[in-house]
């Protein structure tokens, strides 16, 4: 019997393909994370009228100045932000006022037409880190007198 001593290396790699999502900040706060995410998804909460409790009624100022919110997105793939009303796009301007430490924007030419504000190419990150340092930072106004229903949708990767 012949017994001889033997070893084997043997690396393996295993990836795990995530399907595309975006992280949302508002205001400092964790916003969602998902394939669609609405940035302003708490403007139609509606508070009951206790009784007894009176009512405030709303004084009008004239009209509507511009209204602005900033809000962050971080990405694994590239991204839309939307509006579900197409004209809103001209009555708006997205400005990005900041870039994560670990991000790097990838703006494309957006259709005004189809409610797209703003749509980035690729995912944020360049480099490892916290999501946080992989987003990208957005100004978005407009002069209309109610807010839009915004969302930011990951597109396929």
């Amino acid at each position: 019997m012949l017994s001889v001593s033997a070893a084997a290396n043997t690396v393996h790699q295993v990836r795990f393909n995530q399907p595309a999502k975006v992280l949302v900040w508002q205001a400092g706060e964790f916003v969602g994370e998902g394939a669609e995410i609405s940035v302003l998804a708490n403007r139609d909460e509606v508070h009951p009228i206790l009784p007894g409790s009176g009512q405030l009624l709303t004084v009008g100022a004239g009209e509507p100045g511009p209204q602005s919110i900033e809000f962050s997105v971080a990405s694994n793939s590239g991204f839309a932000i939307i509006s579900d009303d197409p004209l809103f796009a001209t009555r708006s301007q997205v400005r990005m006022i900041g870039v994560g430490a670990n991000a790097a924007p990838a703006v494309t030419r957006t259709e005004s037409s189809a409610g797209v504000i703003y749509r980035q190419a690729s995912r944020t990150a360049q480099r490892p880190g916290a999501p946080e340092t992989q987003a990208l930072v957005f100004e978005l106004s407009w002069t209309t007198e109610t807010p839009p229903n915004l969302e930011v949708i990951a597109l396929a990767r």
